[in-house]
């Protein structure tokens, strides 16, 4: 009987790491005969949400163990599986696609990283049901009637046209529903093309393989036995610009490599990549892609920072600081008293902490823009004081108005002092002058970058600057890569590309 997705990996003697079966002109594991076999049956599936929750991060996830009663209800779910989860139907995927109005079961391979969970704790939906997360390994219904939409399989065609993310020229693009796949690991090797020294597969971005519209497997069975066969599925191991193929690896349902997949659409990976890139030698936290916060139901990412404390006059404070002398404030609302650290578990300090983390998203090329925008800043003004940022988007809601979609930042206007703080605040009994100068400086490399929209109350001298009531104490700025201004969209990439 045929198992279509169980893989083998193989540890090679004289390697600390496991290396993935590359492919040999005439491929064979453990004695088993492989021929090349092409078929419509994913190796995975990657899940989206629920159609019915539109840009949530999550779907409802219900126990195995469920009675075929309370599986109807989505009352009995025992969790939550997030977005861009790895799944193995454990029913044929002909079933799967029909779904229909019934549950059907799913094996967890792995869910996103754990650095995205602040999304799904403090969004409404999650405050308000609670559910842990499916881990890898757990066993579960989801809800038939969606499939097509949450457990969204991989394109079976692909087509060579013209690039759809900034910076890249000729690259090929896959079909959009068709996901690249980052290793997060230094676990793993494979040999490129024509060279016989192995290579570590970490940050490299894999594509399942095709032909003729169907999946490029192996057939593997034992000599005598072609009926009870096992499909290793091949995967390309693609260029950092996505441009060509270095090698080919045969990768499927048991290989442990799959759990440390980190699923990409093709249409967020530049921007994913130089936001990443571009802050990865900076004190961030995070080396890489997937170490960043990304809410792919809506497209924003959270601006790299690392959460910090700093004494007030009453209280200590919370601030997140961030590449190119950013950073994140979130003022006096939320003060934490002394003495309390970060590894703490006082009530205020994570209500501080959610705050801080939460209203620094943005959408992934307007991200990248105003980074690319801030590097150039801070190479042509080093000495500038800090670059204070406040609202961007906030996952919990919008509370802001203008800010609703992702395309916004608040500043701060530089003050004379440069210390952190508003204008006209008491910073070490000295009140906080406008620094005319530069602030100027500062709007224009936002302008230089393509900003859609600034609005400043206060004297600037530079055109394009709007006054609009309300915003004497910070620079409200967008980049709106929908803009019909082609000299903005061009900015815009720039920027973006010189991150």
């Amino acid at each position: 009987m045929p198992r279509d997705g169980i893989l083998k990996g193989q540890l090679m003697k004289g390697f600390n790491a496991l290396l993935v079966m590359a492919l040999t002109p005439s491929p064979s594991f453990a004695g088993q005969v492989c021929k090349p076999y092409l078929t419509t049956t994913p190796p995975f599936l990657v899940t989206d949400a629920d159609a019915s929750q539109g840009t949530a991060e999550y779907d409802n996830f219900k126990s195995i163990e469920s009675t075929e009663r309370d599986v109807g209800r989505r009352s009995s779910a025992t969790a939550i599986i997030p977005r861009r989860s790895i799944v193995r139907p454990l029913v044929d995927y002909e079933v799967l696609q029909n779904g229909g109005d019934q549950y059907l079961p799913v094996e967890v391979i792995s869910t996103r990283h754990e650095s995205e969970e602040i999304i799904l704790r403090y969004s409404e939906w999650g405050k308000k049901h609670g559910l842990p997360t499916a881990k890898a390994g757990d066993v579960g219904y989801v809800y038939g009637g969606t499939a097509k939409a949450s457990l969204q399989p991989l394109s079976e065609a692909r087509k060579n046209s013209s690039v759809i993310a900034p910076g890249l020229t000729g690259h090929l693009t896959p079909d959009k529903k068709d996901m690249l796949f980052v290793v997060t690991t230094d676990d793993f090797q494979f040999y490129p093309f024509k060279s016989r020294k192995p290579e570590s597969l970490k940050d490299k971005v894999l594509r399942v393989a095709t032909q003729d519209g169907k999946y490029r497997t192996f057939k593997c069975y034992q000599p005598g036995e072609p009926e009870n066969y096992v499909l290793d599925y091949v995967f390309e191991v693609m260029s950092e610009d996505l441009t060509t193929v270095n090698g080919e690896l045969r990768i499927g349902g048991d290989c442990p490599i799959l759990p440390e997949l980190y699923p990409v659409a093709p249409d967020e990976y530049y921007a994913l990549k130089q936001i990443a890139d571009g802050t990865k030698d900076t004190k961030m936290r995070f080396k890489s892609m997937h170490d960043l916060r990304f809410w792919s139901g809506k497209g924003l990412v959270q601006l790299p920072g690392t959460i910090k404390l700093f004494n007030g006059t009453d209280a200590q404070y919370m601030y997140s600081e961030g590449p190119f002398g950013l950073v994140h404030y979130v003022g006096n609302k939320y003060p934490v008293p002394f003495g309390v650290k970060l590894g703490d578990s006082d009530k205020k300090l994570q209500r501080a902490i959610r705050e801080a983390a939460s209203d620094s998203f943005m959408n992934l090329e307007s991200a990248c823009t105003f980074l690319g925008a801030m590097k150039e800043f801070r190479t042509e003004n080093p000495a500038a004081p800090l670059i204070q940022t406040g609202d961007a988007f906030w996952p919990v809601g919008d509370r802001h108005k203008g800010h609703s979609s992702g395309t916004c930042i608040d500043i701060r206007p530089f003050r004379k002092d440069g210390a952190m703080g508003a204008l006209g605040e008491q910073v070490d009994g000295v009140p906080g002058e406008y620094d005319k100068e530069m602030t100027k400086t500062l709007i224009q490399s936002l302008q230089n970058a393509g900003a859609t929209s600034v609005i400043f109350d206060r004297p600037t001298g530079l055109k394009g600057v709007r006054k609009l009531g309300g915003h004497r104490n910070h620079i409200h700025v967008c980049f709106d890569p929908n803009t019909n201004n082609s000299n903005q969209r061009a900015a815009m990439k720039n920027s973006c590309a010189s991150l």
